[in-house]
């Protein structure tokens, strides 16, 4: 899984912890995440340093992993839609 959302990542790795599935999760800054935008060398948008996440499980679990995931992020959507 890849994600850049610090607080998702975050708490996709706990509910990984609290199903007790082992991971190895990465953390990379990409200090250069595209290119600038500019018209006749004019800067309008200088790219910002984004955080890039990795999460690994093992084979076995990963049905469990994406399971958990999915709820998550329905759970997200529903809060979404409830708050509009």
């Amino acid at each position: 899984m890849q994600r850049d959302d610090r607080k998702k990542c975050g708490r996709i790795l706990d509910a990984l912890l609290a199903a007790g599935i082992p991971y190895h999760s990465k953390e990379l800054l990409k200090k250069n995440p595209g290119t600038w935008i500019s018209i006749f060398l004019w800067q309008f948008m200088r790219p910002r340093p984004t955080f890039h996440f990795d999460i690994a499980v093992l084979r076995k679990d990963l049905q469990q992993a994406k399971s958990i995931v999915e709820q998550m992020e329905a759970a997200e959507k529903a809060e979404w839609e409830d708050d509009e």
